[in-house]
């Protein structure tokens, strides 16, 4: 279950580990899906967006669509953050050594996610980022390469015991 923070950071706890997005999640397609949504599928607004709309002037099914975006940036990051934590604890746990991920974090910085794992017995947060993974990945249904690509940097956290070439 999802729940939005007072900052606007949605944190979900799940059995495994914890996701936490920042904001900032909304891609062109999410955008442009919302803009093309039937008005019966927009959200409705609370009552501080209310407000907001009313003492800003903005036209409510245009706020209501800015809202549809951000929901849907948000379900798919999440579904990434899932993913990315999956494939990491799978690796973890070849390497039976008993560390779990924690926590999986992501941050929007120069319109780029910024993924950060907490494992535990290691005391940083792991970086993931388009330097050591190719991000589309975790999107994607290709499992074999973004598990390499996954091993090579936990390899350089000692939590993998091999990486393969590829």
């Amino acid at each position: 279950m999802n729940r939005r923070g007072q900052n606007g950071d949605v944190h979900e706890q799940n059995h495994a580990f914890e996701i936490l997005l920042s904001g900032g999640n909304v891609s062109v397609a999410d955008y442009c899906h919302a803009m093309s949504a039937p008005k019966s599928a927009l959200p409705k607004l609370t009552e501080v967006q209310k407000f907001v709309v009313k003492k800003m002037g903005i036209p409510e099914e245009e706020y209501r669509r800015g809202v549809l975006a951000d929901q849907l940036g948000d379900r798919r990051m999440e579904a990434q953050a899932r993913k990315l934590g999956e494939v990491v604890q799978a690796i973890l746990d070849e390497s039976n050594a008993g560390h779990k991920v924690k926590r999986v974090r992501s941050s929007m910085v120069a319109l780029r996610p910024l993924w950060h794992v907490a494992v535990t017995g290691v005391n940083a947060e792991i970086p993931i980022n388009e330097w050591n993974i190719d991000p589309s990945l975790l999107g994607s249904e290709e499992g074999g390469t973004i598990k390499r690509s996954l091993k090579r940097v936990l390899h350089m956290f000692g939590l993998a015991e091999s990486v393969e070439k590829g």
